[in-house]
């Protein structure tokens, strides 16, 4: 006789005893005349045993079902103004075809102020050639070309989906932003120019375009652009085919049919951990947009701020969730104190460092729509990743594990300053750092002086023009550390403490102590950015700093009775 395994019931989930997720579902068929009961009194999940196919009519009719009901009962979209961005793709009139490649695609440039709905798309190229992408891309050389019309074979198969969806829900304009962005274009004259201007200040729009926006469709199952997703479909059922090797049917009260099918709402599995979701530009799409319709390769999410719903009309939600379908992200902050408004904004910089981008350069912008909201919301100003209200906290970022920080070459005008973590290309976390009994060196204002414990007005304010990056004013001290204390006491970006060369030009500036408690033995700890001078420093007195580190020294490190050297940190 075999081994019994014993199920036990959560709400409209079955689990097998010792195992953390459901195995098996219950689902009372919507259309029983008598399902609501069972969702009512016996917490039974109303809905359908298995998936709708891809294509076939109740898969776009629960979308657009979806996309009416927050219009009607949700505050989602109701703050949405409908302009119209600098351009959009016209996918026709949907009410005359929604079928194949008609009707006509084309570039459109709405008026000034002009509206209408429109839908963005979030989606990954893959590992598309950069010759095949050219193909699909809009430059200065061919735009005039595209606004006359865009062929079908010239959209790679995610946005031909895209087209499709968008207008099988009825949605006019469609934005994808290589196609609606004017992109660089090497070796071509014509382009050049037009091109980066284009970019630069479409670029900083992209927080209005992706939060105004209709909805937003995510490309989740589609690991590269021409993979496409939506899997092919047919026409013409009202209703899910049920296949009988996912579910039974077994007894229920009169007037019902109750089914034990698969458990398939695993919207961690399906959308946080997908491909897409690891790229860099994907976070901020998908926390500015207020809703957003997740294609993944098991079934279609529904998120918006009342929570996420499944094709099997499953509502769901998670502490991760409450923040990225926040419809007004990052408003859900405000109900927080201090100290886990500071908490979430360093874990989503810490998560972003962990995303990937074809093009490290991007790091400052495939963020700066979510970095702005983040400010306002926290009513300070941003630079480079560092908000000034907390600045000494935003400062104290580090390595995360053993794998060195590289520089980031950026080009000429774009350069990033060594104090920010967005000036690197690697993972980064912040320092563990008491959110009471901290005493910090300063107060907020232009340039930063510890030695007076003030920041200053000064005329060298906080931007090197030249180099086209902030810069602060420090006063830097010495500090005194064996390699075996090093170990708990330095967190350098790209280098171990004791087998760096030239240590013995280390320096640091001090940004605030820990005052000694009980708790520390007495000991005195202050936080420290650890610099290092570069180039020539003129004279003396006056030198400029790059920063290598961050460190929690001991007051018996520093070098506090001597005179400390006011320096640029750039």
């Amino acid at each position: 006789m075999g081994d019994s395994i014993r199920l036990y019931r959560q709400g409209s989930n079955l689990h097998v005893a010792g195992v953390q997720e459901p195995v098996l579902a219950l689902r009372a068929d919507i259309r029983s005349p008598s399902a609501k009961h069972l969702n009512t009194s016996l917490d039974i999940q109303l809905g359908y045993p298995t998936l709708p196919k891809a294509g076939d009519r109740f898969y776009y009719e629960l979308a657009s079902e979806w996309l009416r009901q927050c219009d009607e009962r949700h505050a989602c979209a109701r703050k949405s103004s409908d302009l119209l961005p600098t351009r959009v793709l016209d996918v026709g009139d949907p009410s005359n075809d929604v079928s194949g490649a008609a009707p006509l695609i084309r570039l459109y440039q709405p008026s000034r102020g002009e509206r209408g709905r429109y839908i963005t798309v979030s989606h990954c190229w893959g590992k598309v050639e950069p010759a095949e992408k050219a193909r699909y891309c809009t430059y200065a050389c061919n735009i005039r070309d595209r606004m006359r019309g865009i062929s079908w074979d010239d959209l790679p198969q995610s946005f031909r989906d895209a087209v499709t969806v968008t207008r099988r829900l009825g949605i006019r304009y469609l934005w994808i932003d290589s196609i609606c962005i004017i992109q660089p274009h090497q070796d071509c004259p014509v382009c050049s120019m037009t091109a980066a201007s284009d970019w630069a200040s479409e670029c900083t729009r992209m927080e209005a375009y992706y939060s105004s926006a209709y909805c937003t469709i995510a490309a989740t199952s589609a690991k590269d652009s021409r993979e496409g997703f939506l899997r092919d479909g047919i026409e013409g059922d009202r209703y899910p085919r049920y296949n009988a090797e996912q579910f039974v049917e077994v007894p229920g009260p009169p007037g019902t049919r109750l089914y034990v099918c698969k458990f398939q709402d695993r919207f961690d599995r399906d959308v946080e951990d997908a491909v897409l979701n690891r790229r860099g530009w994907v976070l901020q799409e998908r926390a500015l947009s207020r809703r957003v319709l997740h294609f993944t390769s098991k079934q279609v999410y529904w998120e918006c701020g009342k929570g996420v719903h499944s094709q099997t009309l499953t509502k769901m939600r998670s502490s991760a969730q409450r923040l990225m379908g926040d419809p007004q992200f990052p408003s859900a902050m405000l109900s927080l104190v201090k100290g886990d408004r500071i908490s979430l904004f360093q874990q989503l910089f810490a998560l972003y460092s962990r995303l990937a981008l074809t093009e490290p350069t991007d790091r400052p912008l495939a963020i700066a729509g979510l970095e702005s909201r983040l400010a306002r919301t926290l009513k300070t100003s941003a630079v480079h990743g560092i908000f000034v209200r907390y600045l000494h906290r935003s400062l104290l970022w580090c390595r995360a594990g053993k794998r060195p920080l590289q520089r980031i070459q950026f080009p000429p005008g774009r350069g990033v300053p060594t104090w920010s973590w967005m000036a690197y290309k690697g993972e980064i976390d912040y320092m563990q750092l008491p959110f009471s009994g901290m005493e910090w060196y300063g107060a907020i204002s232009d340039s930063f002086h510890v030695n007076t414990g003030q920041f200053t007005e000064d005329t060298t304010g906080l931007e090197d023009r030249k180099q086209g990056r902030a810069v602060f004013e420090v006063t830097v001290r010495k500090f005194d550390v064996n390699d075996e204390e090093s170990a708990d006491s330095l967190h350098l970006d790209a280098a171990d403490y004791a087998s760096m060369k030239d240590k013995e030009k280390l320096r640091c500036v001090v940004l605030g102590r820990d005052k000694p408690t009980s708790h520390s033995g007495g000991q005195e700890y202050y936080y420290v950015l650890i610099v290092m001078p570069v180039g020539a420093p003129g004279n003396q007195e006056y030198a400029t700093l790059e920063r290598v580190g961050v460190g929690r020294l001991l007051r018996s490190h520093l070098m506090l009775s001597e005179p400390g050297l006011r320096a640029r940190f750039v």
